[in-house]
């Protein structure tokens, strides 16, 4: 696959926690792998619950790692779970912002703004 890229292109991957597809993301050893949760449907979060999970994925961080692979987690806009990024070895974070796309309201959308800063 690496070798359909243009020479000067990058190589995303976007990937759940599963083994399987971890796995799959060392071997092809893209330009970046993304975390994202794997749950789907309308109730389904957009970002990782790095509290609950941070051992695995700082396990996954590191196998990544060690394959030269930098690593970006989804997280929530707020401190903790930036630190706990930090914590889990992530080069990059990618703060969702879904909770203000998705109101209206001119108070919700200032309290979103809010928090990414």
């Amino acid at each position: 696959m690496r070798n359909t890229i243009p020479i000067n292109g990058k190589f995303y991957i976007e990937t759940s926690l599963s083994d399987g597809l971890i796995n799959i993301a060392a071997e092809l050893r893209p330009d970046r792998v993304t975390i994202v949760p794997e749950e789907t449907g309308e109730k389904a979060s957009n970002t990782l619950d790095i509290k609950k999970e941070f051992a695995d994925i700082k396990n996954i961080v590191e196998l990544l790692h060690v394959q030269g692979i930098p690593v970006c987690l989804s997280v929530e806009p707020d401190r903790e779970a930036i630190d706990l990024a930090k914590g889990c070895g992530a080069d990059f974070i990618e703060i969702c912002t879904a909770a203000y796309s998705k109101t209206s309201d001119k108070a919700e959308i200032e309290k979103e703004i809010d928090k990414c800063y």
